[in-house]
This record gives C-alpha cells, structure tokens and sequence, in this order.
C-alpha cells in the first residue's frame, strides 16, 4: 500500500508543518492515522503555547522554529527523528552536486528530506523522497509527487 501525504489548507502557511508530519509518515507509514492527527494537535498546541500559531499560520514556519517544534511537540511519538540543517542558507550547490546530496539522504525508511524550495512569487516546504531521472520525487501536502528542479536553477 502506498500512503497518501497530508493535505495543506487553503488558508494557511503551515507548509512546514505538514511536510515535518509528512516526513514522519513517509518513515512511519504503518502506523494508524490517528497518531499523525495528535500529532497535528500537538504541534498547533505548542505553537499556541509559544505564541507563534498567528505567525505560523499567516507567515509560515522558520527552519529553527521547525526544529525546535519537532524537540518540543512530539512527545508522543516512541521515534523522534532528528531534524539538522546540513546546508546552511547562503550555500549555493550546482544542479549535479544539489542532486547528488539530495540522493545521498532521501532514503525512505531511514531518512527524507525537507526541502524549502520555490521562486520568487511563492516559496514553500516540501518532503523529498528520493530521486528519479530528471525530477525530486515528492510525498507533498498539496498533492504534487515530484518536482523539476532545473526550474529553481
């Protein structure tokens, strides 16, 4: 059976939030459904809690928000995944290297990658699953099951 990604609202900017949960449902697909809409509660009750639900929703989630919200939310969760940051904002990766990094990590069910990608108009989070030919392949919030990344240079 294949899982079917978390669905983002219309409304909100909570892309970080849903590729995090779904990062932890590619990884842990056998488990209920039930345990990733805790999560959800969770993860909206900690940002309540912090006072960075309004932000979150309306402005989207920072990288040290999203790991900070992954140590502190999941309590319930008998795995916790370690988020870290192995490249750093300004590092600018041709397409081959940028590819072979990815390659490197997206590795369902050990790891995935959270790739915060976009242009100019829109930005947004995504969970990377792996590599084909020519594309990133995706287990995203809005539905999309892979990207080009020639688009984004």
């Amino acid at each position: 059976m294949n899982p079917i990604p978390f669905r983002q609202g219309d409304l909100d900017r909570l892309s970080g939030l849903y590729s995090l949960l779904n990062a932890y449902y590619a990884l842990l697909w056998t488990e209920p459904r039930s345990l990733f809409r805790g999560m959800f509660r969770d993860a909206i009750s900690w940002l309540h809690t912090r006072r960075e639900l309004d932000s979150a929703i309306s402005s989207g989630i920072t990288v040290s928000l999203l790991m900070e919200l992954n140590q502190g939310a999941f309590r319930q969760v008998s795995c916790k995944f370690t988020l870290s940051r192995p490249l750093h904002r300004r590092t600018r990766l041709n397409m081959y290297d940028f590819l072979n990094f990815v390659d490197r990590f997206a590795r369902p069910p050990q790891s995935v990658v959270m790739l915060y990608h976009g242009n100019c108009l829109a930005r947004r989070w995504t969970t990377v699953t792996g590599i084909g030919l020519d594309k990133l392949l995706l287990f995203d919030s809005t539905g999309e099951n892979h990207i080009f990344p020639q688009r984004y240079g």
